[in-house]
């Protein structure tokens, strides 16, 4: 058993340290939808744009110096946007940051054949700083079709509101290394069992 003992150990081992230098708190899957209503120019002017993005608080150094920072993971940002405008898939420019200051802090998304920010949270406190906040979404920019739909509309100092939903989503590498301690202890207690079976001799 003392091999077993030695595996197991390894494993949470493994386990602890991950990520304990740079992420604070679990990763977050936010979701929700922006919903901006224009001047009606064109009878009713909607339109709606779905965003998912997953979320992390990193213990860094940024450019108000040492201290918990609010970003999202690279390539887990997408969304859509629907309405009188049309539909389209958006792809995000950034590379994973979230922005700061202007109106607040933000990720900029390329909707509305310009520049579509959401505000979110940019600073955290230790041990855990909780669920982020997606505070609202300003229309920073936009087409001349945009600008007679939904201009002045806001501007870029008003927000319009998100409705949003943040959940914990559980870290992959300790979830997978915490199932693999499972799995080892499961199988050693079966192959004990088979062993001390009548007909069977340690070896």
């Amino acid at each position: 058993m003392k091999w077993l003992a030695v595996v197991v150990c390894l494993v949470f081992l493994a386990v602890i340290p991950a990520h304990a230098d740079s992420f604070v708190g679990p990763e977050y899957n936010v979701v929700g939808p922006v919903i901006f209503t224009g001047n009606n120019v064109c009878g009713v002017c909607v339109e709606t744009v779905n965003f998912s993005f997953t979320f992390r608080w990193l213990n860094t150094t940024g450019i108000f110096g040492s201290g918990i920072y609010g970003s999202y993971i690279p390539g887990s940002f997408s969304a859509t946007q629907f309405g009188t405008m049309g539909s389209a898939p958006i792809t995000s420019f950034n590379d994973g940051d979230i922005y700061c200051c202007g109106p607040g802090t933000y990720i900029p998304i390329d909707a509305f054949n310009g520049e579509l920010d959401l505000d979110v949270s940019l600073f955290g406190t230790a041990p855990d700083p909780g669920a982020p906040t997606v505070f609202g979404a300003y229309l920073y920019g936009c087409n001349e079709e945009c600008f007679r739909e939904f201009g002045p509309g806001n501007g870029a100092s008003e927000p319009y509101g998100v409705t949003f939903a943040a959940t914990a989503a559980p870290e992959p590498a300790t979830a997978g290394l915490l199932a693999l301690s499972t799995l080892l202890v499961m199988g050693a207690r079966s192959f004990w069992r088979t062993k001390r079976l009548p007909g069977h001799t340690a070896s």
